[in-house]
């Protein structure tokens, strides 16, 4: 063989190693609702905590800050606030961590009440309970910033997406036995998955409901209030 051919031969393709990043495996993972899989040391964890991917960011802002698949746009405002030292937050950056906050916790109660009211799912209000104080806490090393009022923050942000992810995630998402402020989120049941999918115009009806009664209840409530108080279901009173 000649050494021009030789050089123009393709080089062998490499493996790439268990978990690593390709966007079609993480589009999968989120269709299938495998939440214990995506949200674990192997994927999502690993690619911001220990790989520090730009992908990820990119991926987790539009699948959870854009569409509002909650476990997604949990990471997401993870990243943003969660840690103590490093990148210093700019103020345009401490307010979209807050519009993810109100929206986060707005998706959380519309779905719990679906759960509630189409598939009598027990006990689950306590993921907006669990979900709340996780990011009360985040949030506490913030109280020497000047937040926007949250009036200011409803009036101007809410979620707005073509996007309806399934409400069922909420019924696979826990705290740990040892710690409450370690939350899991896990796959939903695949009865609850399907009973989703036969359901998904009750859902929307329903978000939208909620969706009036969640922010006209925060509108009248401060940053304290909010992230210490859980939002009810009037219907369930």
């Amino acid at each position: 063989m000649s050494k021009e051919v030789s050089e123009t031969k393709e080089a062998p393709v490499v493996p790439q190693p268990k978990g690593a990043w390709t966007e079609k495996m993480m589009d999968d993972l989120l269709a299938a609702q495998d939440f214990s899989t995506l949200l674990s040391n192997a994927y999502l964890y690993r690619y911001f905590d220990s790989d520090r991917l730009f992908q990820v960011v990119d991926w987790t802002r539009v699948h959870g800050c854009e569409e509002g698949h909650v476990p997604v746009l949990y990471m997401y405002l993870r990243n943003l606030i969660k840690h103590d030292v490093g990148m210093v937050l700019s103020e345009q950056q401490f307010e979209e961590a807050l519009f993810c906050v109100v929206n986060l916790l707005l998706r959380t109660a519309q779905d719990v009440v679906c759960c509630k009211r189409l598939y009598a799912v027990k006990g689950v209000e306590e993921c907006y309970t669990n979900l709340r104080a996780k990011i009360h806490y985040w949030l506490d090393k913030f109280t020497h910033r000047r937040w926007p009022t949250l009036r200011k923050m409803i009036s101007s942000n809410v979620l707005t997406s073509e996007v309806s992810p399934p409400p069922v995630w909420c019924t696979a998402c826990s705290v740990s036995m040892l710690s409450a402020s370690t939350i899991y989120f896990r796959q939903p049941s695949e009865e609850l998955i399907q009973s989703a999918k036969e359901t998904s115009a009750h859902v929307k009806d329903i978000r939208k409901e909620v969706t009036a009664n969640f922010l006209g209840w925060a509108k009248e409530r401060t940053w304290k209030e909010f992230l210490t108080q859980d939002y009810k279901d009037r219907e369930h009173e």
